[in-house]
């Protein structure tokens, strides 16, 4: 295969791109919809800080785009000395981007795209893909013999998953059973004196009524008392306005919405990608905590998802107390640097993360000997 790459710096160069972006994305129907077009673009126009770069790199094998891989230039200073290190975009808001590449061709395409972007700047340190599945093929590339570049890894976080495939009756018998009186009673008091339902919607045009809604049900919670809730910074509001815009336009967003009669009760943003639907963000009315209104809103959307015929996996990408109830399976994220095979990015990048991660091994030991726990380290393949 003789790729042919471009490397793009500008908005308009991506918009361009993307309908075939968006066809590459169809053709991986396991990949995540945070791959998408809709979210890099978003994230790149307005979660890149004004001290740090953006690129994107398309590789084309002829004229068939056959992989995406967007990164962030940030500027980091060893020993007085400007080093580059070039990463996938990663905040609370941008989480497990990856290489977007063709099913079967990430060892293909993944080495010569590294190598690219490195020609292209000057003093880099490492190539980090900030935080990925553990499973991802862009693991094995990286440590395939063809880029041959030294590698770390670090578990730097953990999320779930369910597959969604049975009747989800079952899957609830398996469920504890304190959880599922919670439900029944949830629902009877939620319904006393007014009819619940519950409705997806997946537009392709967005109605920022539905995103407003979500924002103001959010307000109500401990983040708005926190200032952290999405309508407290104008800033991450601008950046969900063009999120939910571009997603609906790439056919991945999916709004669930429990009400109460006319009163929304709790609100779910949900991300479709090929087979995989993603578990976003969710928000409920304060005024309904009683009736534990997040447990109510997560059962009716992993029913429908254990209802749909096209949906087969539903990523929770945490896997907090309040969603690991529902049994679903822990997936570790991993951070994964390769270094250019040279003099600096060794001795200043290679050899100080190899470092680390043995004091945070022996650190992990001593607290085993101390507690008399089993062996776990957290650590991946340093």
């Amino acid at each position: 295969m003789t790729l042919r790459i471009e490397i793009i710096r500008t908005l308009d160069g991506l918009r361009e791109r993307r309908l075939r972006w968006d066809a590459l994305l169809a053709s991986a129907p396991d990949e995540l919809g945070v791959n998408s077009y809709a979210w890099v673009s978003s994230v790149f126009e307005h979660r890149v800080p004004p001290d740090r770069s953006w690129l994107c790199a398309f590789a084309y094998d002829g004229d068939d785009l056959v992989a995406v891989l967007p990164l962030v230039a940030s500027r980091r200073h060893v020993l007085g000395i400007p080093w580059l290190v070039l990463e996938t975009p990663h905040d609370d808001h941008a989480i497990l981007i990856d290489l977007l590449a063709r099913p079967g061709l990430h060892s293909a395409v993944l080495p010569e795209l590294v190598r690219r972007v490195v020609r292209e700047h000057r003093r880099v340190l490492c190539v980090q893909f900030s935080r990925i599945l553990h499973t991802s093929p862009t693991i094995d590339a990286l440590a395939s013999t063809d880029l041959g570049w030294p590698m770390t890894t670090r578990e730097v976080g953990v999320g779930s998953y369910l597959d969604s495939v049975g009747p989800f009756d079952e899957h609830c018998a398996g469920l504890s059973s304190k959880l599922r009186k919670n439900l029944r009673r949830g629902f009877a008091q939620l319904g006393q004196g007014a009819t619940v339902t519950f409705d997806v919607a997946a537009p392709e045009v967005p109605d920022p009524r539905r995103l407003e809604a979500f924002l103001r049900l959010e307000a109500t919670t401990w983040k708005g008392e926190a200032g952290t809730a999405i309508a407290s910074s104008p800033a991450l509001k601008s950046f969900y306005e063009t999120l939910v815009e571009r997603l609906a336009a790439g056919g991945h967003l999916q709004w669930f919405l429990l009400q109460r009669g006319e009163e929304i009760v709790a609100a779910l943003m949900g991300v479709r990608s090929g087979r995989s639907l993603a578990l976003w963000k969710t928000a409920y009315d304060q005024a309904y905590a009683s009736v534990s209104p997040g447990n109510l809103m997560m059962e009716r959307f992993l029913r429908s998802a254990f209802e749909s015929d096209s949906i087969t996996r539903v990523n929770c990408l945490s896997n907090a107390p309040w969603i690991a109830r529902w049994n679903t399976t822990p997936e570790p994220h991993w951070r994964v640097r390769a270094y250019p095979p040279s003099a600096g990015p060794l001795a200043f990048g290679l050899l100080p993360d190899r470092g680390r991660a043995l004091a945070r091994r022996a650190l992990a030991w001593r607290h085993r000997r101390h507690r008399g726990a089993q062996p776990h380290t957290g650590e991946a393949n340093d």
